[in-house]
């Protein structure tokens, strides 16, 4: 997150790098210095903003909105209407159903199904998913 901040803040445009593998929407809005890595799939009027990283074969479908230097490890489904803050983690595999809305720098474990908005700063693992104690790491 260090390096991609500091190269925003140099101000010159960063350009974004995606896999030509990956189908964007015409109407999703890619900012700088996003990465999309190969067999992805973005719908329409999705947001995903400058300086995250989106790994292998994710697909986030139509009106989301994806914050500032995430990293989005492969195979996560991401579905409609769901935001997502900054500098959030969220582990392969992992489902996000409808409609949520995700903190700022929140880590999810892999494989957790997030049926629920989650708090800034929180650590959440699981299917169901459940809250993990704030001193723990992922």
């Amino acid at each position: 997150n260090e390096i991609i901040n500091k190269l925003l803040d140099v101000k010159r445009k960063c350009p974004s790098f995606i896999d030509k593998t990956s189908f964007i929407n015409k109407s999703a809005k890619i900012e700088d210095a996003v990465f999309i890595y190969p067999m992805c799939n973005i719908d329409k009027d999705v947001i995903v903003q400058k300086g995250t990283l989106l790994n292998n074969s994710v697909v986030i479908s139509h009106n989301s909105i994806i914050g500032e230097c995430c990293y989005i490890s492969p195979g996560v489904i991401i579905s409609g209407n769901v935001s997502i803050g900054k500098n959030t983690f969220i582990g392969s595999g992992s489902i996000i159903t409808d409609g949520i809305n995700i903190g700022e720098n929140v880590k999810i474990g892999i494989g957790s199904v997030i049926t629920k908005d989650i708090p800034d700063n929180a650590n959440v693992i699981g299917n169901p998913m459940r809250f993990l104690n704030k001193n723990l790491e992922l």
